[in-house]
């Protein structure tokens, strides 16, 4: 079964935070501003209407409110540095795999991140179950997705594949530099007549020129042929 990573697209994520920052904005705004006419009203008409006094109680609100709201700001701030680490660590252990050793002390990184306390755990977000539940949510996320690369790199088709590659390359590798090197071992060849032209391959041709009838020609650009360089030696015919 296909996987789908919801990091893909996480812009439903992004638009939940997003809303729910403008709306801890508004009510704040709006709190700070029952508050102030709380207290314009219980200053100024609690001798003709003692029960206006009880508004005062609008203040230890405010304060639980505050401590709230800015609890829920630090809980963001720390799903984000954990998301941080998350990204700028453990996804790029991927990249350094190369043995089956190597997978193995990244599942062990992961298993070790997967354990740890959520960062939004830390705080009290009880007052405030719209952001907590998005923060568990987005930590939810990362949880997901290190599972799946556990079990990618635990799968023994993962291993196969990755070790049949290497090995398949290397055996390409060796075989390039064996054949040339058997070509080089063997020397100049003669590849016989063609049209009115005799191609032959000389050790050594020492620049363009012309030696009596015979044009010595090599590829332009090079300066001084190399060693057994098949530069190519033309005989015209009338």
């Amino acid at each position: 079964m296909s996987y789908n990573s919801p990091w893909i697209d996480p812009q439903q994520y992004i638009s939940k935070v997003n809303n729910l920052s403008s709306e801890g904005i508004a009510l704040d705004d709006g709190i700070a501003r029952v508050v102030r006419e709380a207290a314009y009203f219980s200053s100024k008409y609690s001798s003709n209407f003692s029960l206006v006094s009880e508004l005062k109680v609008l203040d230890e609100f405010s304060e639980r409110w505050t401590k709230a709201l800015y609890d829920s700001r630090d809980a963001a701030s720390s799903v984000s540095g954990w998301l941080n680490r998350f990204d700028q660590v453990y996804l790029d252990m991927i990249n350094i795999i190369g043995s089956q050793q190597d997978a193995k002390d990244v599942i062990t990184e992961f298993n070790a991140f997967i354990n740890e306390e959520s960062p939004s755990g830390k705080y009290n977000l009880d007052g405030v179950p719209g952001p907590k539940d998005a923060f568990r949510t987005i930590e939810g996320l990362a949880i997901q997705e290190s599972k799946h690369v556990i079990s990618v790199l635990e799968g023994a088709d993962w291993a196969k594949a990755v070790e049949t590659g290497v090995r398949d390359v290397r055996n390409a590798l060796n075989n390039y530099a064996t054949k040339l090197a058997r070509e080089a071992a063997a020397g100049p060849k003669f590849t016989g007549f063609r049209s009115k032209s005799l191609k032959i391959y000389p050790f050594r041709p020492a620049q363009k020129g012309t030696v009596g009838k015979v044009n010595w020609l090599y590829p332009a650009g090079l300066m001084q042929p190399p060693e057994c360089h098949p530069s190519v030696v033309q005989l015209s015919f009338p």
